[in-house]
């Protein structure tokens, strides 16, 4: 029995062709509706020149909700307090020194750190690059939302969730009753997006609905609309509820079937849109992975692979091209994505031709996802 507001795409194309039952909950649990849902363009927000990072909408809400003693939930899909530190003299941005990404700002632990192999380094009093300043922090993530629910409303007492604060045993359930019993404010990522049912939360805000939304990932459309209808669903659960998405992308399909809890409407979007570019559920795809200590060697192996696919194995054939994150625990990422309508001959290709060569590399290593 799968069960779910927001079923996997494939799973409810196979349910529309008859091949899985499908039965469908028209109605909300309780007396309660659906939560009004607002989408604030936050460009236009900067435009008449608020520079934070809640929409005049959003404070006003929070303040009517803790005037009558309510609670409310403010989602960001990032932890920390920011996503990477920029030096405004030379542009420089600390980095970390084994994977090609920025490292993310802890300001409550002083620490910028790499959320792909936890390097850490001290937050620098100056630039590190040309000795200058100011260096400043940019972006947002939920120690920040933090700092800012506090500033802007002292009296309010808030509760942040991630996996920065979840790390024992205990804590999720320990945070929750907190929340529950005497918090006005939970701020916290995808860990609070789903599950959560207390009658006294009237509010969702959104910080960043655009996190997440422009990733390389032909499943970002579903991801964002899933988590924006699954934590606006939080609100109201009891008496009439309202969610505000702060976004950058008010007209994007994922922000406009979420906002109007339209799971059909985007469904069908969805699915033409895969349907015209060959992807599940009207064709198979498997990643190859190729990861090496030395770059050549890596783009190398992936170029071989790539040619033999094109040659032999009847797939469509995308790449070699660098992963979003190039280099991870200095390991340089080179992948080759398939496609194909014959997903069982593609994999007793690779099984065959592929996999025998990967083995007798010796400086390079092949991962295959299948289905990712």
């Amino acid at each position: 029995v799968l069960g779910s507001a927001t079923p996997p795409l494939e799973v409810y194309a196979a349910a529309r062709a008859g091949n899985v039952a499908h039965l469908h909950l028209h109605a909300r649990t309780g007396a309660a509706g659906l939560p009004e849902t607002h989408v604030v363009d936050m460009a236009a927000e900067f435009e008449r020149g608020n520079r934070r990072i809640f929409s005049t909408r959003l404070v006003e809400a929070i303040g009517l909700r803790l005037e009558r003693g309510e609670k409310a939930i403010l989602f960001v899909n990032r932890r920390g307090s920011a996503n990477f530190m920029l030096c405004r003299a030379c542009g420089a941005v600390p980095s970390c020194r084994n994977c090609s990404v920025s490292l993310t700002v802890h300001r409550a632990e002083n620490l910028l750190r790499c959320h792909q192999c936890d390097f850490q380094e001290p937050i620098p009093s100056q630039c590190p690059t040309c000795g200058a300043g100011p260096i400043r922090e940019f972006g947002v993530g939920t120690q920040r939302v933090v700092e800012v629910a506090g500033q802007l409303f002292p009296q309010a007492r808030v509760v942040r969730m991630d996996s920065d604060t979840t790390t024992r045993v205990g804590d999720h359930a320990r945070l929750l009753d907190e929340f529950g019993d005497r918090a006005d404010i939970l701020v916290g990522t995808q860990m609070i997006a789903k599950g959560l049912d207390f009658p006294t939360l009237t509010l969702v805000g959104v910080v960043a609905a655009d996190v997440g939304l422009h990733v390389p990932d032909f499943r970002a459309n579903e991801r964002t609309f899933d988590v924006l209808m699954q934590v606006a669903g939080r609100s109201g659960r009891a008496s009439p509820g309202e969610a505000i998405v702060q976004t950058y992308s008010p007209n994007h399909p994922a922000v406009r079937f979420a906002a109007a809890h339209d799971y059909d409407g985007f469904a069908a979007y969805e699915l033409e849109q895969r349907r015209e570019l060959g992807y599940p559920p009207f064709g198979e795809l498997i990643y190859l992975g190729v990861f090496g200590r030395r770059r050549t060697a890596a783009l190398d192996a992936s170029l071989r692979y790539a040619a033999l696919l094109r040659e032999r194995s009847g797939a469509e054939v995308l790449g070699p091209a660098p992963y979003a994150i190039a280099r991870v625990n200095a390991e340089w990422r080179f992948r080759i994505a398939l496609k194909t309508r014959a997903g069982r001959r593609l994999r007793g290709f690779l099984r065959e031709h592929v996999i025998p060569l990967a083995r007798a590399a010796t400086e390079t290593r092949l991962a295959v996802n299948v289905d990712p």
